[in-house]
């Protein structure tokens, strides 16, 4: 019985993989990016550059 179980259990966790693939392979079609950022923009590299200065002058918040 135990074993019938474990089958069905196994048979769904392909099932969700399958279809979790498919959508992300769905949304790369669509030019949708996928997954965590690979670095900072150059707009955050910018703004990280300034903040020390910003913080030491005390007259603005960093934003």
């Amino acid at each position: 019985m135990l074993n019938v179980v474990a089958s069905f259990a196994e048979y769904e966790g392909e099932l969700i993989r399958e279809r979790t693939n498919a959508g992300l392979q769905s949304a790369r079609a669509r030019g949708r990016t996928v997954g965590r950022p690979k670095g900072f923009t150059k707009d955050i590299i910018s703004k990280l550059l300034v903040m020390p200065s910003v913080y030491k002058a005390g007259d603005q918040t960093p934003n």
